[in-house]
C-alpha cells in the first residue's frame, strides 16, 4: 500500500458554509466559522469556543485529532488488494469476508450476492479455493461493497488502523505548519475548490490505464449520467501540469479520491462510542477465528462509532464536500454499493 505522510500541523475542520451538512464550527468566530484544531490535547467544547454541533462533548487525548503526524493510504483499497487479503484467510474467515455472498449472521452484512460484475465490482468466489477477478480485469478499481467489519479486518491484517473524521479533513485541507492552518473555502471539495466535473464515461475500462473522460475529476451521481461504479484509483492524475490539484482530484498532500468514487469510512467524534477510539493502536496482522478485527479500541463490526465521509458514486455533489458530515455518525452494517475505505497509521 502506498502511503502519504501527513505532517504535524494545525488545521481547520469545517468549511464555514451554512449549506454544508452538519459541518464542524466554532461560534467564537464572527461568522460561525471553522473549528481550529491546534494540538492533540483533549478538547472539551462549550457553547462559545470551540463549539461542536450539535452538543457539548469532550474529545479525549487518545482520539486522533489530525494535528499529529500520520500516514494515509494514497488510494482507496482496490479490488486486487482485497482479493490478496481474502486469499490468505481460513475457510471460516472467508465465509465472513465474502462480499459476493449474503451473510446474515451474526449481523446483516448482505453483499452484492453474485459473482458477476456489479457496479464495477468484478470479484468472484465459488465458496471454496481462491477469490478471483473475472477475466483478470478491474483489479486497480476501488473496492466497493465493504461493510465496516470488512474494512477493519483488512486494516488489522495490514498493520494499519481506521482514520478519524478529523484526520480525513486534515488530509484534504492541509496545513502549513504547527501554527499555520490553511483557510477553508466555503463548500470546497478535497482539492480545495468548489469546481467539480463529473466522470460520465470511461476509457480503457478495467485496465491499468482506465480513466474518466478528459477534464473530469470526480465520480458521483451515477443516477444522473455518472459512471456506474468506482473508477481506477488515481485515474484523474494524468500528468496535467496546470491546476494539478483540481484536475487530479487530490487532497493537499496528494491523497487521491477523498471526494467521490467510494465513501470513506471514518471514526466519528459525534458519539461516545467513536470517541473511545485511540490512534495509538494499529492492526497486528492477525484476525480472530471468524475473520474479524480484534483491536478492542476500534469500533466493532456493527459500525457503531463510525460513519461516512466524502461521498461516492451513488451520492450527489454536496455529499462530496470535504466538510460534509451528513452521514458522519451513521453506522450501517450492510455492504453498500459505494462503501469503500482506506487505512492510516500514526507516525512514530
Amino acid at each position: 500500500v502506498e502511503m502519504v505522510y501527513i505532517p504535524e500541523g494545525a488545521f481547520y475542520a469545517g468549511d464555514g458554509s451554512s449549506t454544508t451538512n452538519s459541518r464542524f464550527r466554532d461560534t467564537s468566530a464572527t461568522t460561525s466559522g471553522p473549528w481550529s484544531i491546534s494540538s492533540e490535547n483533549a478538547i472539551t467544547t462549550s457553547t462559545t469556543s470551540p463549539y461542536y454541533f450539535p452538543s457539548v462533548i469532550t474529545v479525549p487525548l487518545a482520539f486522533p485529532k489530525g494535528y499529529g503526524a500520520f500516514y494515509m493510504a494514497k488510494g482507496e483499497l482496490s479490488q486486487a488488494m482485497y482479493m490478496a487479503f481474502f486469499n490468505t484467510l481460513t475457510s471460516t474467515q472467508k465465509d465472513r469476508r465474502d462480499i459476493t455472498g449474503d451473510v446474515t449472521s451474526p449481523v446483516n452484512y448482505w453483499g452484492k450476492n453474485t459473482d458477476a460484475i456489479t457496479h464495477r465490482n468484478n470479484l468472484s468466489w465459488s465458496g471454496s479455493g481462491e477469490m478471483t477477478l473475472n477475466g483478470g480485469t478491474h483489479g486497480a478499481v476501488a473496492m466497493n461493497y465493504l461493510a465496516w467489519g470488512d474494512l477493519t479486518a483488512v486494516l488489522d491484517w495490514a498493520g494499519l488502523r481506521p482514520m478519524s473524521e478529523l484526520e480525513f479533513e486534515k488530509a484534504g485541507r492541509g496545513s502549513r505548519g504547527v501554527s499555520c492552518p490553511i483557510a477553508a473555502v466555503a463548500g470546497e471539495y478535497a482539492w480545495g475548490s468548489t469546481s467539480i466535473t463529473q466522470a460520465t464515461s470511461i476509457s480503457n475500462s478495467g485496465l491499468g490505464s482506465e480513466r474518466g473522460q478528459s477534464g473530469s475529476n470526480c465520480v458521483y451521481g451515477f443516477w444522473a449520467g455518472g459512471v456506474q461504479g468506482p473508477l481506477r484509483i488515481g485515474s484523474f492524475a494524468t500528468g496535467v501540469t496546470t491546476n494539478m490539484r483540481v484536475n487530479s482530484g487530490g487532497g493537499f498532500y496528494g491523497v487521491m479520491e477523498l471526494s467521490g468514487n467510494v465513501v470513506e469510512r471514518a471514526v466519528t467524534v459525534g458519539n461516545s462510542t467513536g470517541r473511545t477510539f485511540e490512534g495509538r493502536y494499529h492492526g497486528n496482522g492477525v484476525l480472530d477465528s471468524n475473520g474479524e478485527a480484534d483491536v478492542t479500541t476500534w469500533p466493532g463490526m456493527s459500525g457503531e462509532g463510525a460513519g461516512f465521509r466524502g461521498g461516492g458514486f451513488l451520492r450527489s455533489t454536496p455529499d462530496a464536500r470535504l466538510s460534509d458530515r451528513g452521514l458522519a455518525e451513521f453506522p450501517l452494517t450492510f455492504r453498500g454499493e459505494d462503501y469503500g475505505g482506506r487505512g492510516v497509521r500514526s507516525a512514530p
